[in-house]
């Protein structure tokens, strides 16, 4: 997740691909600007069928979360004229680039969602009806659900802070010593149905996979964990630093963590969508050095370059049900400014959707990415501060 803010490009240097700008008179605030509002992170769908989308409310615009701190869960009606902040509830286990996780989850109702929360020194996930209140509690926080098979997988959410300040929890900062490998670190499913828990991956097993001189002396975490679209399988980050610079390489596992295999090893993998159930968009660096969006197929494990050119930078992916095109944001260029691109993948043309000016007391941690999401198959959801406040956006 390197930080591209130096680096400045021009669409006028692409010449041979079909680039297009358009305005963007149909981007519309939809939450309210006397708050920081945002909705999390980019591969999670924040709107249910009843049109509400959830998102994560604070009177704090900038800094990181001292122990104490909370946040509002809201929703807005999109079915509505006029936009409305509904409160929900609050949370004590959030961050500024995840949130709370916020999920919508069939299984109780098409009104319920689940997310994190902290309570008696603990970290745990709660399912909450939008009317009614909580339904169900779990002993350990979500990371990815898998709504089709009613489980989610997790992580340990106070290494993850530690490590990567913005994506894990803050509420038991300074209470742990962070060990080169730690126990409670890992993938751990919890069966929704039974309520039990399982770990199906410690870190001991993943240092087993071409084994590397430094990782005795490397600091070692999981993150980004994802089902794919079947529910059949997971990919997941596994993480380390040495000498104070961070490597990571992508895993592949089966969905109780049999199969385990490591998919992409060249120390710089990144952000990822998936495709269908075998392939993934990400970018990452090759072995030669080389930088770009890629497709990789997770069976054969080829690979091809995608769109050359003008995606030059990282940012976070999405892929439409319809399989049409993709959309992908970039980190601040020299100008403060945050690109939205669509990419139609049958004639490689690629749409610039607005530009989105960040002011630079969101930065680091704190910072605001867009994290484009697909609402339906034509609409964008982003996360902004554009209009000098952390905001919720959609773009018709």
């Amino acid at each position: 997740m390197k930080n591209y803010i130096n680096k400045f490009f021009s669409l006028c240097a692409y010449p041979l691909l079909k680039v297009k700008k358009v305005k963007t008179k149909n981007t519309e605030r939809i939450t309210n600007i006397n708050y920081d509002s945002f909705v999390g992170y980019y591969n999670i769908n924040p709107v249910n069928s009843n049109k509400y989308l959830l998102f994560h409310r604070s009177k704090n615009a900038v800094g990181m979360p001292v122990i104490g701190d909370q946040i509002d869960i809201c929703y807005v009606d999109l079915k509505e004229k006029v936009y409305k902040d509904y409160f929900v509830c609050k949370t004590n286990a959030w961050s500024w680039q995840q949130g709370a996780m916020l999920q919508w989850i069939k299984s109780y109702g098409d009104n319920s969602f689940i997310c994190n929360d902290y309570r008696g020194g603990k970290y745990y996930s709660k399912v909450v009806d939008i009317y009614n209140g909580v339904l169900d509690e779990f002993d350990l926080p979500i990371y990815t659900i898998d709504n089709n098979k009613h489980s989610f997988l997790t992580l340990d959410y106070d290494r993850l802070h530690f490590f990567r300040p913005g994506y894990g929890y803050f509420n038991n900062e300074g209470q742990k010593k962070y060990e080169k490998i730690s126990s409670t670190d890992g993938i751990w499913e919890v069966d929704m149905k039974t309520k039990a828990i399982k770990k199906i991956v410690s870190t001991e097993r993943l240092l087993d996979f071409n084994q590397r001189k430094e990782f005795s002396e490397s600091y070692h975490y999981v993150n980004h964990i994802e089902y794919s679209p079947s529910g059949d399988r997971f990919i997941f980050f596994h993480l380390w630093i040495y000498k104070n610079k961070r490597y990571s390489r992508l895993f592949l596992a089966n969905r109780d963590g049999s199969g385990l295999r490591c998919i992409i090893d060249t120390d710089a993998v990144s952000h990822y969508t998936w495709i269908n159930n075998d392939n993934i968009l990400i970018w990452m660096k090759t072995k030669d050095g080389k930088e770009n969006y890629y497709k990789k197929c997770l069976i054969s494990g080829c690979e091809e370059i995608f769109i050359k050119g003008i995606l030059t930078t990282d940012g976070h992916p999405s892929y439409s049900q319809s399989g049409h095109y993709y959309i992908t944001d970039t980190y601040p260029d020299k100008y403060r400014n945050r690109n939205l691109y669509k990419i139609k993948e049958e004639d490689e043309s690629v749409v610039v959707l607005g530009k989105f000016f960040t002011p630079y007391k969101y930065r680091g941690p704190y910072r605001c990415d867009l994290h484009p999401r697909i609402i339906g198959d034509s609409d964008i959801c982003i996360d902004s501060t554009h209009e000098g406040k952390r905001a919720v956006y959609l773009i018709k």
